[in-house]
């Protein structure tokens, strides 16, 4: 999915949930401390030459605002992407473990609070490559020829960083849409033909988080 299919998925959740009277006229609370966090995302993922799929995330953790303004957190994700186009089909697992800090807008009992956030990951990434290479016939027509099917295994180190919002819902519960981007780092032993991924690996994510 491209970024910008990403980005109106997030502006449709924004206006829905700008638009629940319970949410936006709800009584004041304070935003609470300690919180577990579930969520779902729909996610597009790259490697440095191409487009790797797209496909769901479902994500848990742990949130704590330590500050009025600071909430830390801890997520582990799991995601599935697929593509299916031309000569590549490609399907992937990426498992991502991040560790992120927002700035929190707004005070504690603010029924909405804006956010950015940034933080470190580690991603375990495998999946299947499969490619078809097409040769001519002997009438010049493209036939299919042979086929090169890979699979990877790849564990490294990235960063991320997002924006979204807080909003109050009933009890200690929070919605969050958010927009997440990261990237994995690079590798420098990458041999074209031998590596199936050339790494760095980046991902767009759009997504609804519940606060509990």
């Amino acid at each position: 999915m491209r970024p910008i299919n990403l980005s109106l998925t997030f502006s449709g959740m924004l206006l829905a949930l700008m638009s629940a009277p319970d949410l936006a006229h709800a009584q004041p609370a304070t935003h609470p401390g300690v919180s577990l966090t579930t969520g779902i995302a729909l996610t597009s993922q790259y490697d440095d030459e191409t487009h790797l799929g797209r496909g769901v995330l479902l994500s848990v953790g742990v949130s704590s605002l330590v500050w009025d303004h600071v909430r830390v957190e801890g997520e582990l994700a799991l995601a599935r992407h697929h593509r299916d186009k031309g000569a590549l089909e490609v399907t992937g697992t990426p498992l991502t473990g991040t560790a992120r800090a927002a700035w929190m807008f707004g005070s504690r009992t603010s029924a909405v609070r804006p956010f950015v956030s940034a933080g470190v990951l580690v991603m375990h990434s495998r999946g299947d490559w499969v490619q078809t290479y097409l040769v001519p016939s002997a009438n010049g027509a493209p036939v299919v020829g042979s086929v090169d099917r890979r699979t990877w295994r790849v564990t490294t180190p990235g960063f991320e960083t997002g924006l979204g919002i807080d909003v109050r819902g009933k009890g200690r519960m929070w919605w969050r849409p958010d927009v997440r981007f990261s990237a994995t780092t690079g590798d420098s032993g990458y041999t074209p033909g031998v590596t199936t991924l050339e790494t760095p690996i980046l991902a767009v994510r759009a997504g609804l988080t519940v606060l509990w």
